[in-house]
C-alpha cells in the first residue's frame, strides 16, 4: 500500500473507533439517566407509603391509597408506575412489610422492587420504608 492509502485507512479506523467509543458512552449516559428517573419514581412511591403509614399507623395493603393521594396532588400514578430503566409497566412491585409500622428500622425494610419482564430485578435499586432508593447489596437478597 502507498503511504497515502495507509494514512487514509488509519484515519478511517480511528473515526470508526471514536464513533464506537462515543456510542458506548452515549448508551452509558442514557442508562444512567433512566436509572436516575427510576429511582425518582421509587422515592415518589415510597414517600406516598410513608405518608399513608404515618397517618394510619400501618403500612397500606396495596398501592391503591397511594394512587388516590398522588393523583389528588396532580402526580400521574400510571406514569410513575412506568419504569424507564426496564420499560416494564407496571415497573414496580409494592411488598407490604411483615412488621408493624415503626417496629423496625425503616431504612432496612424494602417496600418497592423494580420489575424486569414482570419479575423482581434484584440487581436494581429498591425502595425502603424510609423513602430512600438504593442498591440492595448482596446481604439483603
Amino acid at each position: 500500500m502507498t503511504r497515502k492509502r495507509v494514512i487514509a485507512v488509519t484515519i478511517i479506523v480511528l473515526v470508526i473507533a471514536a464513533g464506537a467509543y462515543g456510542f458506548s458512552e452515549a448508551k452509558r449516559a442514557r442508562n444512567k439517566a433512566y436509572d436516575v428517573a427510576s429511582r425518582h419514581n421509587i422515592k415518589q412511591l415510597a414517600t406516598g407509603i410513608i405518608n399513608y403509614a404515618a397517618q394510619h399507623q400501618e403500612y397500606p395493603d396495596s398501592l391503591e391509597p397511594i394512587k388516590v393521594t398522588m393523583e389528588a396532588g396532580g402526580v400521574s400514578f400510571s406514569s410513575t408506575m412506568n419504569n424507564p430503566l426496564t420499560k416494564d409497566s407496571p415497573g414496580y412491585e409494592y411488598v407490604k412489610p411483615a412488621t408493624k409500622w415503626m417496629e423496625e428500622d425503616p431504612d432496612q425494610i424494602i417496600v418497592i422492587y423494580q420489575l424486569r419482564n414482570g419479575v423482581r430485578a434484584l440487581d436494581l435499586a429498591v425502595g425502603y420504608a424510609s423513602g430512600s432508593a438504593r442498591d440492595m447489596g448482596p446481604s439483603k437478597q
